[in-house]
């Protein structure tokens, strides 16, 4: 994509954020998701000088959220193709950016592509994705934040993890999970995200040159599986990531990327009680939301238990 479309995709991005009344009050009084909890995905750059007024609209948002008790859960993925951009300030190299990322991105586009939403691989900072929608391409039908929001809750079912155990080992934790197969479409594949917040950065090069910056939901590791409804994923471990300022997401999307489920977690929670290789704990997950619209899944919490752990009749 050229950089003047890019330039222009982020600057009306940005237009119709700030129209939110200044970051405050994006959710009217009373309002509430009548489906499951809802996934905000912001694709950045501390490289971009377009990024950080938008990372601070996601950041009251997700204050808000939370202060009113919305399900509404913002994770910031930092893309790698501005760690090359050379400016008159120099080159600045994202602390956080990863080519895993940036691929996850490109993923989105090409989801797009095949569904016809898109006639090119359009990728560009700060993008967001809204439970798998774009969020610009969806404003078209729907301006408001709040409404795409509680459209999107409305097309998230209910799942249960049946069990989920964390061992930590020489800086990577591993996560056991089960899902239940017979739950899950085809294709869907699970996603385990580690965050951590306010995450301080001087910005001393590129189009940021002499900025702080306070990361929000920064993504310090992630790993996907799609191989059926259970699994083990490796996260590796930031040496400097302080779990007292960490959560992890495990979500649930199906093939066009659309959300399923999620569930969140603090790090602190468990990883205290993790100091060897053989140490592993359960994490309390059974309050995520998931299932597959149409399905039933109010499996009894004692037969879930069983079947965990290999000890069901059935």
């Amino acid at each position: 994509m050229k950089s003047s479309q890019l330039i222009l995709s982020a600057l009306f991005l940005l237009g119709s954020l700030f129209t939110l009344s200044s970051y405050a009050d994006m959710f009217p009084q009373g309002f509430e998701l009548k489906g499951g909890p809802v996934l905000v995905e912001i694709y950045t750059s501390q490289g971009c000088s377009s990024c950080p007024p938008a990372d601070r609209v996601m950041h009251a948002m997700q204050e808000e959220a939370k202060a009113k008790g919305i399900p509404v859960h913002v994770i910031s993925w930092h893309v790698d193709y501005w760690d090359k951009l050379r400016t008159h300030h120099g080159v600045w190299k994202d602390s956080f950016s990863h080519a895993d990322y940036t691929a996850r991105q490109r993923e989105y586009a090409q989801v797009y592509m095949r569904l016809g939403q898109l006639d090119r691989n359009r990728v560009y900072t700060p993008q967001i994705v809204i439970n798998g929608t774009d969020y610009m391409r969806e404003r078209r039908n729907t301006p408001s934040f709040a409404k795409q929001v509680a459209q999107r809750s409305e097309a998230t079912g209910k799942l249960k993890i049946q069990s989920a155990l964390v061992k930590q080992e020489e800086g990577n934790a591993t996560l056991s999970w089960s899902l239940g197969e017979d739950l899950l479409p085809k294709g869907a594949r699970l996603t385990a995200v580690l965050v951590e917040h306010d995450l301080v950065t001087e910005v001393t090069k590129g189009e940021n040159a002499g900025k702080t910056l306070n990361g929000l939901s920064v993504v310090r590791a992630a790993a996907t599986a799609t191989n059926g409804g259970k699994g083990e994923l490796t996260l590796a471990l930031p040496a400097e990531l302080n779990p007292e300022n960490a959560d992890l997401l495990l979500f649930v999307q199906d093939k066009d990327l659309n959300l399923l489920g999620l569930t969140r977690s603090s790090w602190k929670a468990f990883s205290a009680a993790l100091p060897a290789a053989e140490d592993q704990v359960a994490l309390a997950l059974d309050k995520i939301g998931v299932c597959v619209p149409g399905e039933d899944c109010s499996v009894p919490q004692e037969k879930m238990a069983a079947k965990a752990s290999g000890n069901s009749d059935s």
